[in-house]
């Protein structure tokens, strides 16, 4: 064979190859190992962050909501009012004594492990509905800003309630501003679990519309 033909050969072989790595067949393999990744991400973030869900919002540990409220007399923390300005802050802190306001700081630790937790779930549980269900476009791309937006306020509550803390007895103007974070970051919050049902919905409907159709033969 002469020397063109090896090269005509070798550039079909090329082409092919490169055919079949873009053909359905490739795709939807490719689609299923990264599906398969995003969801082995997902279930070891599940692992951790379900027992730290069950022990920050339902027991009586040292750093859990349900201490901070009890060493506060019943009162809820900061974090989960929609609103409040700085007076109510100061008769929150001055009620809770010395001993409620380390209940607090303790809970403002343990809320900077869930809110990385939290957020870590729900930006898995978006790529991943994302990429099983085959969502393009951009829209579904932001989605996945969404948690990161929510976290950053939740720190930068922390961080405000933590020098509410530090500078106790004196509040200042800074709580008039901060119920503000606090609302929004709970509004994001219920938002975010709005669009994690809108993507399972979207995925699977998106997925049942692309499943192939049997044929006349296959039916009979």
């Amino acid at each position: 064979m002469s020397a063109p033909s090896i090269r005509s050969a070798h550039a079909r072989s090329d082409a092919s190859a490169h055919q079949d790595a873009y053909s359905p067949v490739a795709r939807r393999t490719l689609t299923r190992d990264l599906s398969g990744r995003r969801l082995t991400v997902l279930l070891a973030l599940l692992a951790v962050y379900i027992p730290t869900y069950l022990l920050y919002f339902t027991s009586s540990a040292p750093f859990s909501l349900a201490h901070a409220a009890a060493a506060c007399g019943g009162r809820p923390v900061l974090d989960t009012r929609w609103s409040y300005n700085a007076a109510q802050a100061h008769d929150y802190l001055t009620a809770c004594g010395a001993a409620g306001r380390a209940a607090v700081q303790h809970q403002q630790v343990a809320d900077l492990v869930y809110v990385a937790l939290y957020a870590g779930v729900l930006l898995a549980s978006y790529a991943y509905l994302i990429r099983a269900g085959r969502l393009t476009g951009r829209a579904w791309r932001l989605c996945l800003a969404l948690p990161l937006i929510v976290a950053g306020l939740d720190y930068l509550e922390n961080a405000g309630i933590w020098t509410l803390l530090i500078r106790y007895p004196n509040t200042g103007v800074l709580t008039d501003r901060l119920w503000m974070v606090t609302a929004t970051k709970l509004g994001l919050g219920y938002l975010s679990l709005g669009v994690l049902a809108v993507l399972a919905l979207a995925a699977v409907s998106n997925r049942l519309r692309r499943r192939p159709r049997p044929t006349h033969r296959e039916q009979s």
